[in-house]
């Protein structure tokens, strides 16, 4: 697991210097912050142990992606199928499927010239490749167990129900104290 932390250092590093290389701090300060954060889930090979390394090097490889003028079909498509692979391993990593959708849509509606059309179809194909996987799982999740993140039985274990509106305001967290 030493490889993994040392690998997710030098990812955060990468993305740092890539996404603000004028700004030395974070270049240096966050791949320190998560060298030192604690690793205690590292200590299994589960989703946990790889989740931050593959959403890091998801938003890297997005970002090296978006600054290209005119990426190749095959790096848009590796660039999906590693947004996707991240939603895949854990569902709190769907914001960084909506980062590469966002950027994608930005990019081809940015782009001008004899390249927008090239850009916009290797766009829209990186977009189908992205979501059909994840699609493919909310899709079989319902089938076999009623619900789009197959969580039902577990909320149904844990005792927990929905609230309405009016009760999760009342929350000591929104209460005047």
């Amino acid at each position: 697991n030493v490889a993994l932390a040392a690998l997710l250092v030098w990812c955060t590093h990468r993305f740092c210097r890539a996404g603000w290389p004028d700004r030395p701090e974070l270049t240096i300060g966050v791949p320190m912050l998560a060298a030192f954060m604690p690793f205690d889930a590292w200590y299994a090979v589960n989703g946990d142990a790889f989740g931050p390394l593959l959403g890091v090097a998801s938003l890297l490889a997005t970002l090296t992606w978006y600054r290209q003028t005119d990426p190749a079909l095959l790096h848009t498509v590796a660039v999906a199928v590693l947004a996707s692979a991240s939603v895949l391993l854990k569902y709190s990593h769907v914001a960084i499927f909506g980062v590469f959708v966002v950027m994608a849509v930005w990019k081809a509606s940015r782009t001008a010239g004899s390249g927008r059309a090239r850009v916009a179809w290797s766009v829209g194909i990186g977009v189908l490749v992205a979501a059909a996987p994840i699609a493919a799982l909310l899709v079989r999740n319902y089938l076999l167990f009623g619900d789009l993140t197959a969580t039902s039985g577990k909320v149904e274990h844990l005792g927990w129900r929905r609230h309405a509106l009016a009760e999760l305001v009342e929350h000591p967290v929104f209460t005047p104290a």
